[in-house]
């Protein structure tokens, strides 16, 4: 079997280490979450696209992103932020994923 992608191994990462938090994360989860699997995370890719500079090189771009699930009847914000605020701090506590990406920051 070859060897993942690097992409794929982002979202590997990105799943790994927010499964160091309180809750649980998916990689590209699409079936609906029930109730009592909430709070939760869902990572999924964005986008992957190249850029290239004067000298004819690549630079690649790959976006993920990270969805909190959480249930709430009113002022579901408030019921994500827990979660938002636990992805950040492990997230970009190593802005290179191990080495995977050059930079990785947060956009939203």
């Amino acid at each position: 079997m070859p060897n993942p992608s690097v992409q794929s191994q982002v979202l590997d990462a990105a799943v790994t280490l927010l499964n160091t938090t309180a809750w649980p994360a998916f990689r590209t989860r699409m079936a609906s979450f029930s109730i009592d699997q909430l709070p939760a995370f869902n990572v999924l890719p964005e986008d992957a696209e190249a850029q290239y500079d004067v000298c004819g090189g690549v630079d690649w771009k790959f976006r993920f992103k990270v969805r909190c699930m959480a249930s709430a009847v009113d002022e579901v914000d408030k019921a994500c932020d827990p979660l938002f605020v636990a992805a950040l701090q492990v997230l970009l506590a190593d802005s290179t994923l191990g080495g995977l990406v050059r930079v990785m920051g947060f956009s939203g």
